[in-house]
Parts: C-alpha cells; sequence; structure tokens
C-alpha cells in the first residue's frame, strides 16, 4: 500500500519529475547565461501539441541556431549592467521600489 503523499510511481510521479526538471532548467537559465552544453540540452527538447508542448518545441528550434555568446551579453545586459541590470530580479524591488524592503 502506498503512502497518499508518496506519488514517486506512475503518472502522477511522472508529471512531478518534469515539473522539477522543467524548473530546474528555468533556474540554469536564471543563474547565468546558457553556455553551449545548455543550449544542446534545450535543442533536444521535444514539443507536443499542448500550450507548453508547443512553447518548449519552440524554444528547442531557438536554442539550435542561438549564439551563445550573444546570449551571454543579453543576459549581463537583462540582470547584471553597468550599475544594474534592466530588470531587478527581486520581488522586494517591485513591490516597494526598494531592494529588499518588506512592503507595508
Amino acid at each position: 500500500m502506498s503512502e497518499p503523499g508518496n506519488m514517486a510511481n506512475g503518472a502522477a510521479g511522472d508529471v512531478e519529475l518534469a515539473r522539477a526538471r522543467l524548473w530546474l532548467l528555468l533556474g540554469l537559465c536564471l543563474r547565468a547565461a546558457p553556455d553551449a552544453a545548455t543550449l544542446r540540452l534545450i535543442a533536444g527538447l521535444q514539443g507536443d501539441p499542448s500550450p507548453l508542448g508547443s512553447t518548449l518545441g519552440e524554444l528547442a528550434g531557438l536554442a539550435r541556431s542561438a549564439d551563445p555568446v550573444l546570449l551571454a551579453r543579453e543576459h549581463h545586459d537583462l540582470f547584471i549592467g553597468l550599475a544594474r541590470g534592466e530588470l531587478v530580479p527581486y520581488a522586494s524591488y517591485y513591490l516597494t521600489g526598494f531592494l529588499h524592503e518588506k512592503p507595508l
């Protein structure tokens, strides 16, 4: 008899594993610009007819033609920049206008 919280087996476990792998991929791409190995991994993704699947298929196609040097520059400009990037990856900045401030 399996425990209710244990979804390691079956379709639910497969969905959870796929979700975890997608979050891992997103984290890799946010942490640093995708290098050639990461781009090869992304290029190997298979899409399906679902909205998420078609998006992953499109992402795979874009990864096949992506230039790692240009991606590194874009990642730098977006998240790091000269004084700061175009995007501040902290929610507190958008809630209060200050980094690491607590919203009232």
